[in-house]
């Protein structure tokens, strides 16, 4: 375990700030290598405790941010330091900001009843040089779909399928997926 990072019931948490966070996505996105971001909640954690597959995928994660009061809570209570607290709903905006400065492409996966749709429409209204590659409601199943997206050619992938299934869907499919920022963004 790095001295950037502690653990609460052995899920990782990153020690940075956001600036930081950004710095190190923008870096990954540099490589060209997959790397998996996750937002861990309490519910997570509790989740992990019963599940191999999600644990080993929270333990897997390149970058692991706080997503909720309660973790930061945890972690006082364990007297570790606090790490960073970024809800899910602002590092999505904050990473469309990043992308349309610059030139990155995103891939929206996931959600129902036109929900990738009308958030790409929001965050292209946010930041009007954002790069939407990919829209695709689908599921884990749909014939084509990693083909799909690798052939987007995106640098940031979102998937809303909620927890735990878009995390470990991610960890199991990160090398086919040919997008170096993928992050489970909901349901």
């Amino acid at each position: 375990m790095s001295k950037d990072r502690i653990e609460i019931l052995g899920i990782p948490l990153d020690l940075i700030s956001r600036d930081q966070a950004l710095q190190k996505i923008h870096r990954f996105i540099e490589s060209r290598t997959p790397h998996q971001i996750t937002t861990v909640n309490s519910e997570f954690i509790m989740t992990a405790q019963k599940s191999a597959d999600f644990k080993e995928t929270l333990k897997k994660s390149d970058l692991s941010i706080a997503d909720g009061s309660g973790i930061i809570l945890a972690s006082k209570i364990l007297n570790k330091p606090a790490p960073l607290y970024w809800p899910g709903v602002e590092l999505v905006q904050a990473l469309a900001g990043l992308s349309a400065d610059q030139g990155y492409r995103i891939y929206m996966l996931g959600g129902r009843n036109g929900a990738a749709k009308k958030t790409a429409e929001i965050l292209s209204s946010l930041y009007p040089a954002l790069i939407v590659a990919g829209i695709n409601e689908g599921s884990p199943d749909t014939p084509g779909l990693i083909e799909e997206i690798s052939a987007s050619h995106s640098d940031i992938l979102f998937v809303a399928w909620g927890a735990p299934k878009q995390d470990v869907w991610i960890n199991q499919n990160r090398e086919h997926l040919g997008v170096p920022v993928m992050i489970g963004v909901g349901g």
